[in-house]
């Protein structure tokens, strides 16, 4: 079965087009270590990815920061979402979002959402807004 194949443009203004890349992301890592009298250990990560296919988009963030001091934890934390987007028609679109955090020092072991909602965006042209070009 084909997948139907739409054009995968970013509009930037009216009548002008530039094309949206399929892939992007990034990815922040550091690591620091100290031995002796004050054993530390901080290990902490960033990261991004975003792709496009056809009306179908994605975008997926990692964030982690894990500390000791002395041998006593002091932070610990990750953070993970998704959100997947469908693009129905010119600035609407539908999507679903997942996310999870865990923190061991916020109160609770962790915490997991998923809504689900359909968002349309209005456009206004800039005579609405009262600017005339």
């Amino acid at each position: 079965m084909a997948v139907d194949q739409a054009p995968n443009f970013l509009i930037v203004q009216k009548n002008y087009l530039i094309k949206k890349p399929d892939w992007s992301g990034s990815m922040d890592l550091g690591l620091s270590s100290s031995t002796g009298t004050s054993r530390a250990l901080n290990l902490n990560t960033d990261d991004e990815l975003l792709w496009y296919f056809a009306l179908w988009s994605n975008q997926s963030t990692l964030l982690s920061n894990y500390a000791t001091f002395r041998g006593e934890v002091s932070a610990d934390r990750l953070d993970a979402s998704n959100e997947t987007r469908y693009d129905i028609a010119l600035q609407q679109y539908l999507f679903a979002n997942l996310n999870y955090h865990s923190n061991n020092f916020d109160g609770w072991a962790s915490r997991k959402t998923s809504p689900f909602q359909l968002y349309m965006i209005k456009y206004n042209h800039l005579k609405e807004m009262g600017y005339d070009r």
